[in-house]
Formats: C-alpha cells, sequence, structure tokens
C-alpha cells in the first residue's frame, strides 16, 4: 500500500480531478507543453526545460497549496496523474511501457528510471531511509543510467538536485542517518569541507566532521559561503564548487 504525507495526497488528489476542472485542464495543458518539450529537446536541454515547466504548472495548482511548488523534473508525476490518476504508482514497468505506448506517448519510455523513480519516492520511504535506494533515485532524477547491479557514487551537485527533487516530494519527511552519511562520505570523497543546509540535510555536516574534516576551512567556508571566489586558494576552490552545486540546482 502506498504511503502518502498530507502534501503528497493533495497533490496527488489536485493533479487527478475530473476532466471539467479548471484547474486539471490547467494542469493537463502544461502536460501537453512537457510532452512536447520531450519530444523536441535534446537530453542536455531537456533538464532546463523542464524547470521551466514546473513553474507554470506550479501556477496551475496555486502557489497557496502547502506542498504544491513541485521542482525539477516532478512536473511529470504531474501530468501522470492528470492522466492516470494515482493508480499509475503501483503498475509494473510492463504495465506502464504497455499503457503509455498504447495511449501513444510512448516516448515518456525514454525515461523509465525517472518513472519508476517517481513510484518508489510515491508510495514508500525508502529513498529517505536506505543509501543504495537514494542513490539510484537519484540517478534516475538526474537523468542518469541506473544500474541495480553496481554502486553508482553521486556527484555533490547531483546529490544536492536529489535531496531537493524528494523533498519536494514529500516534504514532511525527514532523511535518516543512512542517507547523512552517504551524503557525507561522498562529500569526503569529492574533497568538499562544508554542506550548506540548503542544499544538504540537517546533520549531514556532523558526519563529515567525524571522518576527519579540516574543521578550520570549514569555518571560513561556513562564514563566506554563498559568495563565490575566483581564487585559487583552498578557500576559493571551496566556494567555487558549492557555487556550481547552487547552479546546477537551480537549473
Amino acid at each position: 500500500m502506498a504511503h502518502y504525507d498530507g502534501p503528497t495526497k493533495k497533490f496527488i488528489e489536485d493533479t487527478s480531478l475530473p476532466e471539467d476542472h479548471s484547474k486539471r485542464n490547467a494542469v493537463a495543458r502544461q502536460g501537453v507543453k512537457l510532452l512536447n518539450d520531450v519530444l523536441t529537446s535534446t537530453r542536455q536541454e531537456l533538464p532546463k526545460k523542464l524547470v521551466k515547466r514546473t513553474i507554470s504548472i506550479a501556477s496551475a495548482l496555486s502557489a497557496s497549496d502547502e506542498g504544491m511548488k513541485k521542482e525539477s523534473a516532478v512536473n511529470v508525476i504531474a501530468y501522470l496523474n492528470s492522466r492516470y490518476g494515482d493508480g499509475w504508482h503501483n503498475w509494473e514497468p510492463e504495465t506502464l511501457t504497455q499503457t503509455l505506448h498504447a495511449d501513444d506517448i510512448e516516448h515518456m519510455n525514454e525515461y523509465r528510471d525517472t518513472l519508476q523513480a517517481y513510484q518508489v519516492v510515491a508510495k514508500t520511504n525508502f529513498p529517505f531511509e536506505e543509501w543504495h535506494v537514494f542513490e539510484k533515485v537519484g540517478h534516475a532524477f538526474n537523468f542518469n543510467p541506473v544500474n541495480f547491479g553496481h554502486l553508482q557514487p553521486l556527484e555533490m551537485d547531483e546529490v544536492a538536485l536529489t535531496v531537493k527533487t524528494l523533498k519536494s516530494i514529500r516534504p514532511q519527511l525527514e532523511f535518516e542517518d543512512d542517507i547523512k552519511a552517504y551524503i557525507a562520505a561522498s562529500a569526503k570523497e569529492a574533497g568538499m569541507v562544508y554542506l550548506p543546509e540548503d542544499l544538504y540535510p540537517k546533520g549531514c555536516q556532523e558526519f563529515l566532521d567525524k571522518m576527519g574534516n579540516d574543521l578550520l576551512l570549514r569555518d571560513e567556508v561556513a562564514k563566506h559561503y554563498p559568495k563565490e571566489s575566483q581564487e585559487e586558494t583552498a578557500l576559493g576552490i571551496q566556494l567555487a564548487r558549492l557555487s556550481e552545486v547552487l547552479e546546477y540546482v537551480k537549473g
């Protein structure tokens, strides 16, 4: 059985209203435009267009609704909800593929990993609890190939986008220590010393600090963040890296 928090359930209901409902029609129109984006955009262009389409969908849903401001590629789920309701969240991959083919929107199969990731997030809490699920869902949200048989470490900008997307879908859930430790280990591997809470879950920094982190440099970075620096110093490099993550998350 699917496990929905309040904002997620409200999002599903508002994008699954009867055909003649004005809000639902507004979302559906944006969904049609989204599909056109998918058909006419290159793989590199699509993420940016998805962000722009999200703004339109959020507007159609009304900015006053809690949890309605879905970010990034999450507008895909809004379109599928408007077309199929929440029933598709429990469909098997074969059923999803066959249905999309029958409804002449089979080009969505190119993003099958992303759609399946949405199913996992909508009906389970695993992406917030288990690092290996977080990792695979993260690759799907970043439009990377997903290989369930191998470890696929996420880059730190991909981690930040994954965190933002997950929180957009399930705003009431918090990340468990398993996820925070994974993010901290990824940061250590990437040579990052500071994990700002506007990009990463609260508590990740504590895990990173326990891994032999450079605390003096961390404090300097925290003092200057989010200011960007072009200096080829340890501080400048750290700030530049965080600036890159910010730009990536903003689309």
